[in-house]
């Protein structure tokens, strides 16, 4: 009989995995969980505006600051990468009764 191994994640359950910490990342506004590397870089770009994070903590600031109510996320699709994984998330913000959505590919 051959001897028993231990069932390791695959790569798409280690990219679902993280992706849901990525999305917990924006409901809880808190960077802490070591989701990110120290030296975690964000190139942010919109066809109006471009701007770079750089570090957790302001990640984690620039989410405070653009709060305006209790977030949600779903997750929508992850599709695992060689360097990590390409996620799809939908933001709700319950902003005085009113459902505010974003939709978002990282």
């Amino acid at each position: 009989m051959a001897p028993k191994t231990e069932a390791t994640p695959t790569e798409w359950e280690i990219a679902e995995r993280l992706s849901q910490q990525f999305a917990h990342v924006f409901e809880t506004q808190d960077a802490g969980n070591k989701v990110f590397s120290d030296d975690v870089l964000f190139d942010l770009n919109m066809p109006v505006w471009r701007f770079q994070i750089q570090g957790p903590s302001a990640f984690e600031t620039q989410l405070k600051q653009i709060v305006e109510g209790e977030v949600r996320i779903d997750v929508l699709r992850t599709v695992a990468t060689d360097s990590g994984f390409v996620t799809e998330h939908e933001e709700h913000q319950d902003v005085n009764g009113q459902d505010l959505t974003a939709r978002r590919l990282w």
